[in-house]
């Protein structure tokens, strides 16, 4: 029995060693100066990302890379000697392949912030259809704080063009531009109630190690009380994607928007406690630890 004990023991240590010793090979290569090393290792990682996602339109169908890159990100936001990371999901893209997708990494070495851009291209084949390569590095500054503000007026021309009825860039995922792309995760957990007239609705935010950061709802349909749990990626540190999932046997969305002090915006499409196919928007309010039962 020992030795089978022992396995038990060692097996969890073993199993995170690859991801650990990935952060310390880089941030390692990024104290030394070594940008060429963190480019491997980068390009190394994004060549698993190389297929998109098929979508319909209802009219076309084309291939999507935003999960491929939100992973990416989301990968590169877990290293510590990461700053900030953001990829160019508001910037216009060509409607003819080969078109590019940049990510830009705000590295911290020796306690200076060094910006790096790295570049992807969308490429078409008869035979393998359309893929994303790794193009190359460069350094450039205030890019990762250009496309924090294109976002920041994307949602604002977004939320304009809906009640227009303009249509968007379908290269754009359409549900990430009426929204803001990403929220401070601190001031976000915590238990919520919905404000909303007739609405028997709480929820609570918390960081779970292997979800990121677990949105747990408790809706009232009926005489029931039901429970959702949904999942939101850290992209950065203390930063999340706005948009969290819950797939029990299908996808389930969560899209949050932050609309005033303690008050959040909170947008549901597929979710069992209401009609297929739809979405419903509820509005909620933070409890203090005082209203908290």
């Amino acid at each position: 029995m020992k030795p089978f004990n022992y396995i038990l023991l060692v097996a969890p240590i073993l199993l995170s060693a690859p991801a650990n010793a990935q952060e310390r090979e880089l941030c390692k290569a990024a104290d030394k100066g070594d940008f060429k090393k963190v480019e491997k290792i980068i390009e190394r990682e994004a060549a698993k990302y190389k297929k998109g996602r098929s979508v319909n339109n209802g009219s076309a169908t084309y291939t999507t890379f935003d999960l491929a890159l939100d992973s990416l990100i989301s990968w590169l936001g877990k290293f510590g000697c990461v700053e900030q990371v953001i990829w160019d999901k508001c910037q216009d893209k060509p409607d003819k392949i080969p078109y590019n997708f940049s990510i830009g990494v705000i590295f911290k070495a020796n306690n200076v912030s060094i910006e790096k851009v790295f570049t992807l291209q969308v490429r078409t084949s008869r035979h393998t259809g359309d893929r994303l390569y790794y193009l190359g590095m460069k350094e450039q500054t205030g890019f990762v704080r250009e496309q924090y503000l294109l976002c920041s007026k994307s949602d604002k021309s977004a939320l304009n063009a809906s009640a227009t009825g303009s249509s968007q860039d379908k290269h754009q995922p359409t549900t990430l531009n009426y929204y803001t792309d990403s929220i401070n995760y601190n001031s976000l957990l915590g238990n919520y109630i919905c404000i909303d007239k007739n609405i028997i609705d709480t929820i609570r935010f918390k960081k779970v190690e292997e979800y990121g950061i677990k949105m747990t709802r408790s809706p009232k349909a009926g005489n029931n009380v039901l429970n959702e749990a949904y999942s939101f990626k850290i992209i950065a540190p203390n930063i999340i994607d706005h948009i969290g999932t819950y797939s029990p046997w299908r996808i389930q969305v969560a899209k949050i928007k932050v609309t005033g002090t303690d008050i959040l915006e909170i947008a549901y499409s597929n979710a069992y406690t209401f009609p297929d196919n739809s979405t419903v928007t509820l509005k909620y309010k933070k409890l203090q630890e005082q209203d908290v039962h």
